[in-house]
């Protein structure tokens, strides 16, 4: 654990004042001598005196939930903060997600930004509007976090929202996307669990062999959407898999989604067809009977679900016999999964900037904050600080496959999109036409295709 900055800050001032009381006595007793001395002197009074910054004072935190035990680790973690940074007052608002974005515009727009808020599709704007503090200098000239035998300096990258520029922190842990399983319902129909070898298809075909349909009705179910309904990483790991390029078109004026992509449309149909054609999978509104207990896997109607790291908890809480693997591999030979990191942004208009950087730097370097996460089965993945990495271990060493937890970050992309409109496209055009349309099989794919090639043209 790191020494308080407190005690560090107390020492620099007692020292600053001895040494400031020693240049006057010496000014004094050579007030007699040359010309030049006297000139040295006054320039040496008058230079400035340095002084490490002084940790304390309010930092408040703006941030979504995730789910209970990260948002109560997130918060111990805030206390512990305080208790060893005496002085200091960590606030941590935690709102729903759906909240988070408008309420974020709100308190900027009323002049009261957090000093810390968890980065969001409104990023970029942010950045280009000179809201957000880059950290590319405090990153770099720090011995520890741009060490990248020590960091996974990679992670930095996640929050290059204007591609060049650090323009926030991932704290803490990395997190990927696994493919979780029932063993007992993989017992009872006789399937092989999956392996690391598996392909998409082998998936699908496992999934037909676990779906029971008992007098013309479903009892249960192969597989269900889970995260690959999510585009920041859901549908895309499948599309990365066989082979996409990239999905945001950055080269003319504007930005584009490059959707035209068979690797997309493939992508697309086969979740539709995993509901419809297949009907391994329940659809949406079957889905919502479950929502009570979670989702139709954690009731155990359902034999296996492609997740984000963050589900393991509940999963393994819920399931007797849980199992983990990492994605199926792609007609690229790969298995490809998403990388995500809680980009914390410090406002530039905080008036306690030094404070805020200190508790964030704090919260990834010290163990003593990775305990909380580790406890919580809140690290399915990696450390960022790499000796870390076995404590984060802890929780999924148990679970038959749990280094997926790890491994599924061995190859990975950033598919989070960070444009200045995104938000508002996607709540708008995207999302009621990907949940009410070809989710609910009312279009095709490629219909979808060509409706985003259209109505999100000139738009992002």
């Amino acid at each position: 654990m790191e020494i308080s900055r407190i005690q560090k800050t107390k020492n620099v001032h007692r020292k600053a004042k001895i040494s400031i009381a020693l240049t006057f006595l010496i000014v004094s007793l050579v007030g007699c001598s040359s010309a030049s001395q006297d000139k040295d002197a006054a320039q040496s009074e008058s230079a400035p005196v340095v002084e490490a910054p002084i940790i304390g004072g309010t930092v408040n935190i703006l941030t979504w939930q995730t789910g209970a035990s990260v948002d109560a680790a997130v918060k111990t973690v805030a206390k512990l903060y305080e208790k060893t940074h005496p002085g200091t007052t960590i606030n941590v608002t935690i709102l729903p997600y759906e909240q988070y974005e408008q309420k974020l515009q709100l308190a900027i727009t009323g002049g009261k930004t957090p000093d810390i808020f968890q980065a969001a599709s409104s990023a970029l704007r942010l950045v280009e509007s000179g809201k957000v503090l880059r950290l590319d200098d405090r990153i770099a000239s720090d011995p520890l976090l741009s060490d990248d035998s020590k960091v996974r300096t990679t992670a930095y990258d996640l929050a290059k929202f204007d591609g060049t520029h650090i323009d926030a922190f991932p704290t803490g842990t990395l997190c990927g996307m696994q493919l979780f399983y029932n063993q007992d319902l993989f017992d009872k129909a006789g399937v092989t669990y999956p392996t690391a070898a598996w392909t998409w298809d082998d998936f699908l075909a496992a999934a037909q062999k676990l779906t029971v349909v008992k007098n013309g009705k479903t009892t249960q179910w192969g597989t269900t959407l889970g995260y690959l309904r999510g585009w920041d990483g859901g549908w895309q790991a499948i599309a990365a898999s066989n082979g996409m390029g990239s999905f945001l078109d950055s080269s003319g004026a504007t930005p584009r989604l490059a959707v035209e992509q068979p690797q997309v449309e493939s992508a697309w149909q086969l979740l539709q067809d995993l509901i419809y054609k297949y009907k391994v999978a329940p659809t949406l509104s079957t889905e919502e009977i479950f929502k009570q207990s979670g989702n139709s896997f954690q009731s155990g109607k359902t034999a296996m679900v492609v997740d984000g790291c963050w589900q393991m908890g509940p999963y393994d809480n819920a399931i007797k016999n849980l199992g983990m693997m990492t994605l199926p591999v792609g007609s690229s030979g790969q298995s490809v999964g998403p990388v995500w990191g809680s980009n914390m942004i410090i406002s530039k208009d905080s008036k306690n900037i030094d404070t805020a950087w200190d508790f964030l730097r704090w919260w990834t370097v010290t163990q003593d904050a990775m305990v909380p996460f580790a406890k919580t089965s809140a690290a399915c993945g990696s450390a960022i600080v790499k000796e870390f990495d076995a404590l984060l271990n802890t929780p999924w060493v148990n679970i038959p496959g749990g280094d997926a937890c790890a491994n599924s970050l061995n190859n990975v992309k950033n598919f989070s999109i960070y444009t200045p409109n995104w938000g508002e496209v996607y709540g708008k055009v995207i999302d009621p036409t990907w949940n009410t349309k070809l989710l609910e099989g009312k279009i095709t794919a490629k219909e979808f295709v060509a409706t985003l090639t259209a109505e999100t043209e000139g738009k992002l």
